[in-house]
């Protein structure tokens, strides 16, 4: 069974946070590298991380939206397409495995 194991970052911990970055990984059945997507999402002119969020992040901001070149919808369109073709890749089931994904704090 193929599986994407998977990573975001993001400017809160509450549910309406924004994601900052991401990582997606997708492996076969002996855990060899398939393909992978990743990148870097502009924040919002309306979202104001919680300094807790980047402090846990490590992330510098002038750094981050200076390399960010995605806006959060054009960056999940591209995470949709990617799990789709993972999906399809796979020919059925793809597994799941996000870090600190079962308990988010």
């Amino acid at each position: 069974m193929y599986a994407i194991f998977y990573d975001l970052e993001t400017t809160s911990k509450n549910p309406i946070g924004q994601i900052l970055n991401y990582s997606f990984i997708l492996v076969d059945e002996d855990y060899k590298q398939v393909d992978e997507l990743s990148g870097l999402i502009r924040i919002s002119r309306l979202q104001m991380p919680e300094p807790g969020a980047i402090l846990a992040n490590r992330t510098d901001l002038v750094k981050h939206q200076a390399e960010a070149v995605d806006s959060e919808p054009v960056a999940i369109k591209k995470i949709e397409a990617f799990i789709a073709s993972c999906i399809q890749r796979a020919k059925g089931a793809v597994a799941f495995i996000g870090y600190n994904s079962a308990r988010f704090e």
